[in-house]
């Protein structure tokens, strides 16, 4: 394969069998291009034969992977939104206590604690 620069490029077959939230299999149809270090991509291909498993399959799993992370992030980051949003609708609608209102609470019941149970 000839070098180019710092680069090698390195053709991966993937399976096209991951559709988000669906096991639905596809036939392997798409060809993925993509540059990188001449250094990683040995270092790849020799954990991948010394597993004897195909690169394109691992490829295909680090993938998958990366999509779920990233639709996980997203989801948590959805629902923060949703709690911070919320908290502040209780305190627009006079529902909510203040920081200073809620430390001063807690400190009093922290005094009542007797010494050694907290």
């Amino acid at each position: 394969m000839p070098r180019r620069g710092w680069y090698v490029i390195l053709t991966v077959s993937i399976l096209c069998q991951y559709l988000l939230h669906s096991k639905v299999q596809m036939a392997k149809e798409s060809v993925f291009t993509m540059k990188l270090e001449p250094e990683l991509r040995d270092a790849f291909m020799k954990v991948a034969a010394n597993e004897d498993r195909p690169a394109s399959q691992i490829m295909r799993e680090l993938m998958r992977g990366y999509i779920e992370q990233r639709h996980q992030e997203r989801e948590y980051e959805r629902y923060l939104n949703r709690k911070v949003e919320a908290g502040r609708a209780s305190m627009r609608a006079g529902r909510g206590r203040s920081n200073d209102r809620v430390e001063s609470t807690f400190a009093a019941k922290r005094t009542r604690v007797p010494a050694g149970r907290a």
